[in-house]
């Protein structure tokens, strides 16, 4: 053998060493392929959950909004009504005081001053009307929102006419 077949088959030898060497990176080439495959299939499943989790918070979010805004329509109508309560008190019995003492002096009618009879009978109208529309505040559930020089009001009129326009 000469010295060139040596170098032949130490070449052999390595290129068989360097294929298999090759092949076995091939194999780890391939395991870390299908690895990241794997990781990148849990990553968007996970991606998919985490999507999901994400619409069921906002659908939970968007409830709980929802009931803590009824709560507190519930409360400011809470509030309303005690305060529509208190008002109608205070109203009606100072407002009764001077109704009654206006049509007790409207049973002397005879005796009266025309001027004054008129006057009386003015009272009395609008003694009424105030107590009409204390009655309305009461039910406010039912008023009616009214644009009124850019702001709201309530309707609170009655269909009664003034007396001075009757005439």
């Amino acid at each position: 053998m000469n010295e060139n077949d040596d170098n032949e088959i130490i070449l052999r030898k390595k290129l068989e060493e360097a294929e298999k060497e090759i092949d076995n990176l091939r194999e780890e080439l391939t395991e870390t392929n299908k690895g990241i495959i794997a990781l990148y299939n849990d990553l968007d499943s996970t991606n998919e959950q985490i999507k999901k989790k994400n619409v069921e918070l906002n659908n939970a979010l968007l409830q709980l909004q929802e009931a803590q805004d009824k709560l507190i329509h519930s409360e400011k109508m809470a509030a309303i009504g005690a305060m529509v309560v208190t008002l109608n008190h205070e109203i009606n019995n100072p407002l009764m005081v001077i109704l009654g003492s206006v049509q007790l002096m409207l049973m002397k009618e005879d005796d009266l001053n025309p001027s004054l009879v008129k006057n009386l009978t003015q009272i009395e109208f609008e003694c009424k009307r105030i107590k009409e529309v204390v009655h309305c505040i009461r039910n406010y559930t039912d008023l009616i929102p009214v644009e009124y020089l850019n702001s709201v009001m309530y309707d609170l009129h009655t269909e009664k006419t003034n007396p001075k326009n009757e005439a």
